[in-house]
C-alpha cells in the first residue's frame, strides 16, 4: 500500500500541516504541480498533498481541506485508469469523506473496508464498489495464473523463465499498489539471474519502484549493487579498450564501435538515475551533510543533460532544481553557490514559471542580502513543503539556511550592532540577542556579545601569529625535504640502491662489500623507518649503519 497515503499512524508535522493549509485552492497552480510527472510518481505526489492536509483533519482550515479534495478527486480518476491499487483508491475516497466531515475518523492501516457491489460517486465520498470487486478478481486471477507458471517452470528447472515470472508478479504487486510484496518478488528475481545486465535491470527497476512510491529510505544497499554491475557489464571508457584486430572487417569494426556506443549510452542513462537515487537517500538523512552530499550529486546531474527518460517518472527537473537550490543554501559559500547556480545557464532552464521566486531568493543570499532571501524562503515555504521529498525536513532546511546567513553575515567584520543585524534579518534585537547566543555556545560563531552596548565581537585569530605559524610550517618541511633528498644522493654516490617498499613497510638499502658500509657523514635521518642494510654480495646478515649526529 502506498505509504503517501492518509494514515491514523503516522503523518507530517504540524509544521507542514500549517504551511500546505494556508495555500489558496484559487490561486494554486495545478499544472506546475503535477509538471511533468506521470503515472504512479503523479499519483504518489497527488495523495501526499492530500495526506499532509488531512493527517488531522479536525485542525485543518476550510481551505486545506478543500485543497486536499481537490487533488484526492484529481488522483481518484488516475488511480482507476492506471492501477489495480483498490486500497489506494478507497483510503483516496475515504479522504475525500473526511474532506467533506472533519470529524469522521481516518482509515486504519489494518482495516479491511468492505465495498458493496454498486455504483459510488467519489466526489461524495462514495466509493466505486464495481470497479473495487473488478480488479481484486483481475488480481486473484492474474496471481493464480503466475503461481501455475511459477510452479511448472520451477519443476522443470527453467531459471530464466522463473526470473520472468518472479518479474512479472513484481509488476503485478506494483500495479495493486504493494511495494513490499514487489520487493520480495524482486530479491526472487535475483536469485536466477544469469547475466550480469540482469543485475543492471533489476536494480535499476527496483530504484524506480522505491521513488515512485516516496521511499527511498533502504535503497543505499541497491545502489551499492547497480554500481557493482554497471562496472561489470558497462565498465567506464571501454570503448577504447579492445584495438581492432587485424583479422577484422570493416563491417566487424563498424558492429563493434556501434556496440560499443549503445553501451556508454546505457552506462550515461544508469549514472544519471543512480545520482538521482543518491542524491535523494542523501536528502531523506536531513543533516547538513547529507544536504551537501545531495546537492554535490544533483549538480553534477545538471553537466550531463538532465533526467533523460526519468524526467517525471520519478521527479522532474523544476524539483531538482528547488532541491539542489535549498541543499547548497543550507553550507555553501556564496561564490560556490554562483558557480553551481548563477553562471550556469541550466539552473535557470530547469526552473518554471511558477519556481522563479527561487532564482531571486539564490541572488539575493549570493549578494549578501541575507534577509531579503530568507523573506522570500518564508514567503514560498509551501511551495517546497508540498515536494514529497522535502517536506520532511522543512524546518531543519530553514534552520540551517538562517544559521548559515548568521554566519557568513558576521564573518567578514570584527565588530557588528546587533541593531543593523537585527533590521537586515528583519527580527526583534532581543530575538537577534538569543538567536546569536545560542549560535556561539554552540561554537558555530566565535564571537561575543556586549549586552550593554549591543555589540557582537568576532574572536578572530591574530594573523600575524597565523602567518608566523604558517612559515614556520612550510620551513619545517621544506628542511625535512633537502635532508631527504641530501641523504638519498650521499647514498647513491656511496653506490648505495634504495627499493622502496610499499607504505607501512620497511625499505631496504642494499650496499656493495668491502669499505661502503664505512659512516657516511650524512644528515640526521627521521627515527620513524629503521632500514635495513644487506649485503649485494649475498650475506643476508643486515648491517646497522648509523650516521653521525
Amino acid at each position: 500500500m502506498d505509504s503517501s497515503l492518509p494514515s491514523s499512524s503516522s503523518g507530517p508535522s504540524r509544521e507542514s500541516i500549517d504551511l500546505v493549509s494556508g495555500i489558496d485552492l484559487a490561486k494554486f497552480d495545478w499544472s506546475a504541480y503535477e509538471s511533468t510527472y506521470t503515472g504512479r510518481a503523479l499519483i504518489t505526489r497527488l495523495t501526499f498533498l492530500a495526506s499532509t492536509l488531512l493527517h488531522d483533519a479536525r485542525l485543518t482550515s476550510p481551505s486545506g481541506l478543500a485543497l486536499a479534495r481537490a487533488a484526492l478527486l484529481r488522483a481518484i480518476p488516475l488511480i482507476k485508469q492506471r492501477t489495480w491499487d483498490h486500497e489506494t483508491y478507497l483510503r483516496a475516497v475515504h479522504g475525500v469523506a473526511v474532506s467533506l466531515d472533519p470529524s469522521r475518523p481516518m482509515l486504519d492501516d489494518t482495516m479491511d473496508v468492505d465495498v458493496p457491489v454498486e455504483q459510488g460517486d467519489e466526489s461524495r465520498g462514495v466509493p466505486d464498489g464495481v470497479w473495487v470487486h473488478a480488479v481484486r478478481e483481475s488480481e486473484r486471477k492474474e496471481n493464480a495464473r503466475l503461481v501455475v507458471e511459477l510452479n511448472s517452470y520451477q519443476s522443470n528447472l527453467i531459471k530464466e523463465s522463473i526470473r520472468l515470472t518472479f518479474l512479472a508478479f513484481a509488476d503485478l504487486a506494483l500495479k495493486t499498489g504493494n511495494l513490499a510484496a514487489a520487493l520480495k518478488h524482486y530479491l526472487g528475481a535475483r536469485e536466477h539471474c544469469s547475466l550480469a545486465v540482469h543485475h543492471v535491470e533489476l536494480e535499476q527497476a527496483i530504484l524506480q519502484a522505491c521513488l515512485e512510491h516516496n521511499s527511498a529510505y533502504h535503497l543505499s544497499g541497491h545502489i551499492a549493487k547497480l554500481e557493482a554491475s554497471l562496472e561489470r557489464v558497462y565498465p567506464q571508457g571501454r570503448a577504447g579498450v579492445n584495438a581492432n584486430s587485424a583479422t577484422m572487417t570493416v563491417d566487424d569494426v563498424r558492429e563493434r564501435r556501434e556496440r560499443q556506443e549503445q553501451g556508454q549510452s546505457v552506462r550515461r542513462r544508469v549514472v544519471v538515475r543512480l545520482k538521482v537515487a543518491r542524491a535523494l537517500v542523501q536528502l531523506g538523512v536531513g543533516t547538513a551533510a547529507s544536504f551537501a552530499n545531495a546537492a554535490r550529486e544533483l549538480c553534477e546531474l545538471g553537466e550531463g543533460g538532465g533526467l533523460g527518460d526519468w524526467e517525471g517518472q520519478v521527479i522532474s527537473t523544476p524539483d531538482t532544481a528547488i532541491i539542489t537550490a535549498l541543499c547548497l543554501l543550507t553550507n555553501s559559500r556564496r561564490a560556490h553557490i554562483r558557480h553551481e547556480l548563477l553562471d550556469r545557464p541550466g539552473f535557470r532552464a530547469a526552473l518554471d514559471d511558477a519556481s522563479k521566486w527561487m532564482l531571486d531568493a539564490v541572488r539575493a543570499f549570493v549578494d549578501a542580502k541575507y534577509g531579503e532571501a530568507i523573506t522570500l524562503l518564508r514567503q514560498h515555504e509551501a511551495d517546497f513543503a508540498i515536494i514529497p521529498f522535502v517536506s520532511p525536513h522543512v524546518g531543519e532546511i530553514m534552520s540551517l539556511i538562517r544559521t548559515w546567513a548568521y554566519v557568513q553575515y558576521v564573518q567578514p567584520f570584527s565588530t557588528v550592532r546587533v541593531s543593523t543585524m537585527s533590521q537586515a534579518f528583519g527580527v526583534p534585537e532581543d530575538v537577534m540577542i538569543d538567536e546569536l547566543a545560542k549560535l556561539i555556545e554552540t561554537n558555530k560563531i566565535k564571537a561575543r556579545i556586549d549586552l550593554i552596548d549591543r555589540i557582537v565581537t568576532v574572536k578572530d585569530a591574530d594573523p600575524r601569529a597565523k602567518a608566523y605559524y604558517s612559515a614556520q610550517r612550510v620551513g619545517t618541511e621544506v628542511d625535512w625535504m633537502a635532508r631527504a633528498a641530501l641523504f638519498r644522493l650521499k647514498l647513491i654516490e656511496a653506490g648505495v640502491k634504495v627499493e622502496p617498499k610499499g607504505k607501512g613497510q620497511q625499505g631496504q638499502l642494499l650496499f656493495p662489500p668491502g669499505p661502503a658500509g664505512a659512516p657516511l657523514g650524512l644528515p640526521e635521518a627521521d627515527d620513524s623507518g629503521d632500514d635495513e642494510l644487506v649485503s649485494e654480495a649475498g650475506s643476508d646478515e643486515p648491517i646497522s649503519v648509523e650516521a653521525p649526529a
